[in-house]
């Protein structure tokens, strides 16, 4: 084989490469929106804001950031698997919340991800006493085993009748306008975060 022909090889496979299609490709298309996660309440800004913040809290969340001004929540918890001790979930979630474009109620929008992280326990061997073997220390490590947007929409419902709940106890009025989350982004008027999978 000639040089030539090696290096036309190479081209080839470069071009290929370079035209493959990613899974991140089309994350911003239709399609791979959420469904069930962005929901409109009576309720005014204020009032809705501080109402996601105590609905996560309550849930389990600890609060990572929230900032007033964009009406922006971040959270996380970490969840244990019922089967298997050496299973744990974490959840990051986001929480939009925005002023209605046509009433005096709001917008809640929220995406969530998670990682299914593996914790293994490691044994050191150093000493021997006769034909035992004795452990001298232990290394815990953790692997991502998965992760992903939480696209399962009974996680979302979920989040917003605990939170519809959380503003008739406050007396802000949790009535459910509507759902939007199944018409594009647009109609919250502001983009929501990013979509989330387990």
């Amino acid at each position: 084989m000639t040089a030539r022909s090696v290096l036309l090889m190479i081209g080839a496979a470069c071009l290929a490469g370079c035209a493959e299609t990613h899974g991140y490709n089309g994350a911003f298309a239709d399609k791979a929106a959420l469904s069930g996660n962005m929901h409109r309440f009576a309720a005014d800004t204020a009032q809705t804001f501080r109402a996601v913040a105590g609905t996560l809290v309550q849930r389990g969340f600890t609060l990572e950031q929230t900032d007033g001004n964009m009406g922006l929540i971040k959270a996380s918890r970490n969840l244990a698997d019922p089967k298997n001790p050496k299973i744990a979930y974490h959840i990051s979630a986001t929480a939009y919340i925005i002023a209605a474009p046509d009433s005096s109620g709001s917008t809640v929008v929220l995406s969530a991800s998670q990682q299914t992280v593996l914790y293994r326990e490691t044994h050191h061997w150093t000493g021997i006493i006769g034909p035992l073997a004795i452990p001298t220390r232990k290394e815990y490590q953790s692997f991502v085993t998965g992760e992903g947007s939480i696209t399962d929409r009974s996680f979302y419902t979920d989040f917003f009748s605990a939170l519809e709940g959380g503003l008739l106890a406050s007396g802000a009025g949790g009535a459910v306008l509507s759902s939007v989350a199944d018409k594009p982004a647009a109609a919250a008027a502001e983009p929501p975060a990013q979509a989330a999978r387990p």
